[in-house]
């Protein structure tokens, strides 16, 4: 408690939920603010609890956060409420319960002092793993992260039985003097040597030796060598494991004593032998510290050092934290970030301004320094790696917020930079990663989006990323998977690397054989590479499937066409056409195909309801008067022809792009043959549903340039609908 408060009444408020009491002390010291400050303990043992996020709460039920804060290492806090009024308070810590205080009256004239006692009680990361009956402090985290849960289960007691598993409430129920002491009920391991140094040995069996020999030994992932192997000369000790590490600094220990043992801990240029793994991340109690000797000052680092600098930080972080007004917010966190960098250049080794410099960066708006300092901070001091890490996450999630309305109504460009920023300061989850990969493929960024999506791939098939998060976050992430692979194996398509994207949608296909999308991407790869006989055997098998939808049989035709198998693309495109008789872009390529093929009794028929659609396209007319010369009948050609040359303009190149929920974007190209500069041509579409009955109209007016000039126009269509095709009229002013 700071120095100038006096305990002049007490008053007791009880928590919604069973593990929090706040007793909260007037203090009569002057002050213009409505402040609640206090400390954060364990109700075990009175140590404080850092890192938790303690959060004021306004409104009838607390529904508003209008202020929060981190403990300190000494679990301090302080909260300045915007105005007078009625508040609660809410504590959150991974490994406790979240709990929310009765209502209380914060005044001006009357801050208050709170202590706030919390019990342990482990919270599910993940309902399935075994997590949830650990407690979840920054050692737990750590053996999440690096799969000591799972290894438990697979190495351990209940799975091969070739590994002996200790975690921390082990290591607390035996109390050891050093770490050692441990390994002397192992099964398989030897402790040799008196006094304070003993050393480590595992029964070692090979063709030609049979003994004890020195395992191998990991500190939070990182080989090390101990002892040199025992052999003819004399044993060459260069360190033990007591003089490392501390019991009150470890998470976790494995211990695999025979050569059996998972993959990443098998040094294959080494003899055969056991191997010790030792997980940090605990830092103890504070008596437990003080008596280390300084060996958890691996865990620990550098101790936070305060000056007028970070005293000055701190109070405009309050402050912007504070505010309403985002703009004068930003003012504040950007003076913040100045007087932290002065601190900084004062003790480049001080942790403090560091964590402080990446809070008020974020506030700031400037991403790669926030990420830079916090990198720093958890370096110097890696205990702040929650507190580092509280500030990645909540960044990342207004950031995504934030861009996603962008996203979702098609606002690219202005929702990119938003997303980098996300991913800048916060690379743990997938979501940024995939809207990147998908909107980068989209524009055409191939290498982006490929790199985005291969980052996303990583994290989602990392079991110990899936095991620290919550079950539904973790089914989420799973069930994107297919989505994630048939994005990269089409961006690989586009960016031309049919090879890599051929391998990809093979894959897929042996994992979905009945996907008709998969299997009709995977022939048009083939079609891309030279293929032919494999592309032409998949599009047979996709002509007999009675199921097949417009959109199957359009792209299978166009496969065949591609081909020059001109009857088969007849077959593809016919069936889309009749699926969804107002398709304009499927009746021209079944009249194409028909012409090609040389089967000019059918194109006329077929042309015409091309022509009907899209009256203005001089290629429709003469592809009716080519099947009607070949018939012999030279009138009808020549009235065809001449409804070409009458034609005042033209329209060429269209093409639909339907979208998957609804609505779609037309394209094309307007020339001017006969009308003079300047006229205004108005160009009216009209879109159907797939049975042919009209859902909108939209039109698009082009000024004409001199005769022969080409003007390029998109007209977009947005509706709930599908869109199974389209037509137009044209009228000239």
């Amino acid at each position: 408690m700071n120095s100038f408060v006096r305990r002049s009444a007490l008053r007791r408020i009880w928590a919604v939920g069973p593990v929090l009491v706040v007793c909260i002390l007037v203090a009569t010291a002057p002050t213009v603010a409505q402040t609640v400050r206090g400390r954060l303990i364990d109700a075990r043992g009175g140590d404080p609890v850092a890192a938790a996020e303690m959060s004021l709460l306004s409104g009838p039920s607390g529904e508003r956060v209008v202020k929060r804060a981190l403990t300190t290492d000494s679990g301090r806090f302080v909260l300045t409420a915007p105005k007078p009024g009625r508040y609660r308070l809410k504590a959150e810590r991974i490994g406790y319960q979240t709990v929310v205080s009765a209502p209380f009256d914060l005044v001006a004239s009357e801050p208050l002092e709170v202590e706030l006692k919390v019990s342990v009680q482990a919270v599910p990361l993940a309902p399935l793993t075994v997590v949830s009956a650990r407690p979840a402090l920054l050692g737990s985290i750590r053996l999440v992260s690096n799969g000591f849960f799972q290894r438990e289960e697979k190495w351990g007691p209940k799975g091969l039985h070739l590994g002996t598993f200790i975690t921390k409430e082990m290591i607390e129920r035996r109390q050891p003097t050093r770490v050692t002491d441990l390994f002397r009920m192992v099964p398989g391991v030897l402790l040799q040597g008196g006094g304070d140094k003993f050393v480590v040995r595992m029964r070692e069996v090979t063709d030609l030796f049979q003994g004890y020999c020195t395992p191998l030994l990991y500190v939070d992932g990182q080989p090390l060598r101990l002892v040199d192997r025992v052999g003819d000369g004399p044993t060459k000790q260069v360190e033990t494991i007591d003089n490392l590490v501390s019991p009150s600094s470890i998470a976790g220990i494995e211990v695999y004593p025979g050569i059996s043992k998972p993959g990443s801990f098998t040094d294959l240029n080494t003899y055969p032998c056991g191997a010790i793994v030792i997980w940090t991340g605990y830092a103890g109690s504070r008596a437990e510290r003080e008596g280390t000797g300084g060996r958890d000052s691996l865990m620990l680092g550098e101790r936070p050092r305060e000056d007028e600098n970070t005293r000055t930080a701190e109070r405009l972080l309050e402050r912007a934290d504070s505010m309403d007004d985002k703009s004068a917010a930003r003012s504040l966190y950007q003076q913040a970030l100045n007087a932290a960098h002065a601190a900084v250049a004062a003790d480049s080794t001080n942790p403090l301004p560091r964590l402080q410099a990446g809070a008020a960066a974020v506030g700031a708006g400037d991403y790669e320094e926030a990420d830079k300092q916090l990198e720093m901070a958890e370096a110097l001091r890696p205990i702040y790696q929650l507190k580092a890490q509280s500030i990645r996450e909540k960044a990342w999630v207004a950031l995504y917020k934030q861009a996603k309305p962008l996203v979702s109504t098609g606002q690219y460009e202005q929702a990119i930079p938003i997303l980098e920023n996300a991913n800048i300061i916060y690379r743990e989850r997938p979501e940024v990663m995939l809207a990147l990969g998908q909107i980068y493929g989209h524009e055409g960024k191939n290498e982006r989006a490929l790199a985005n999506l291969d980052s996303a791939a990583l994290i989602i098939q990392d079991s110990s990323k899936l095991t620290s998060v919550d079950s539904a976050t973790a089914t989420d992430w799973k069930g994107r998977l297919d989505a994630l692979d048939v994005t990269r194996a089409e961006v690989l398509a586009q960016a031309g690397r049919y090879d890599e994207s051929t391998v990809e949608f093979q894959k897929l296909v042996r994992k979905h054989p009945d996907d008709v999308g998969y299997r009709r991407s995977l022939a048009s790869l083939y079609v891309n590479t030279g293929k032919d006989d494999e592309a032409e055997r998949i599009y047979t098998q996709l002509l007999a499937d009675t199921a097949l939808t417009a959109e199957d049989l359009y792209q299978i035709g166009a496969g065949f066409y591609h081909m020059s198998d001109y009857e088969n693309a007849v077959r593809g495109f016919s069936g889309a056409a009749n699926r969804r008789p107002r398709d304009r872009d499927a009746l021209e390529m079944w009249t194409r195909s028909l012409a090609m093929d040389s089967v000019w009794a059918r194109v006329p028929a077929v042309a015409e309801r091309w022509i009907a659609l899209d009256p203005n396209n001089q290629n429709a007319y003469m592809l009716e008067a080519q099947a009607v010369d070949a018939q012999g009948y030279d009138r009808k050609a020549q009235e065809l022809v001449d409804k070409v040359q009458a034609l005042t303009v033209t329209v060429n190149n269209l093409q639909i792009a339907r979208d998957r929920k609804g609505g779609a974007t037309v394209g094309g190209t307007l020339t001017n043959e006969k009308l003079a500069r300047g006229a205004r041509v108005t160009i009216t579409f009209t879109f159907y549903d797939d049975s042919g009955n009209s859902l909108g109209t939209r039109s698009q007016t082009v000024t004409t340039g001199a005769q022969g000039q080409a003007h390029d126009f998109t007209v977009r269509f947005d509706s709930d609908a599908l869109v199974g095709g389209y037509g137009y009229t044209l009228t000239t002013s």
